[in-house]
């Protein structure tokens, strides 16, 4: 089972798989990084429009869902974001390539789609690049050694982190 989302690019209407999404938004964020200020509004705008007249030709008209495949050969099209040149943030890559990193006071929402209760663990995973699996089981373990602190950190994040449905969708 593959999850979806619904999403404009460039001011059209389409379906994407999750794992295009993140690829799509990864790769806008790091042509992002590769911008002048001043110019990365613009330019980021003529991409997506790219992506979306791409994106329309390759698909059918009626169900405009986006594969992983698609996305893969729309970027191979435009080109990689290393073509736009130097990055400006000076930032290491394991940042420009998480796929939570703007919204949220520090980039860190609860999964929607990858959750066992709130999603704390999903989303902590995801911003943290990490086996969803292997950070519960660790949790877990925690919350037994620390007498059940880890519960109510886990509790109180579960009722001030956002979801991931509160995020832009930015592309």
């Amino acid at each position: 089972m593959t999850s979806i989302r619904n999403v404009s690019i460039g001011s059209m209407p389409f379906i994407i798989e999750e794992e295009a999404y993140q690829l799509l938004d990864n790769y806008l964020f790091q042509i992002g990084n590769r911008l002048p200020f001043s110019e990365k509004s613009e330019i980021l705008e003529d991409v997506e429009n790219r992506l979306a007249e791409i994106f329309s030709s390759r698909i059918n008209s009626t169900v405009r869902v986006i594969s992983l495949k698609l996305a893969n050969e729309a970027i191979a099209i435009i080109g990689s974001a290393e073509e736009f040149g130097e990055s400006q943030s000076g930032g290491s890559t394991i940042n420009n390539q998480n796929p939570n990193r703007n919204g949220s006071w520090c980039g860190f929402y609860r999964s929607t789609t990858d959750k066992v209760f709130g999603g704390v663990c999903g989303g902590l995973a995801l911003y943290l690049q990490i086996d969803p699996k292997a950070l519960r089981i660790v949790l877990v373990i925690l919350t037994v050694v620390t007498a059940s602190i880890l519960l109510w950190i886990y509790l109180a994040a579960w009722l001030i982190v956002p979801d991931d449905t509160k995020k832009l969708n930015r592309i």
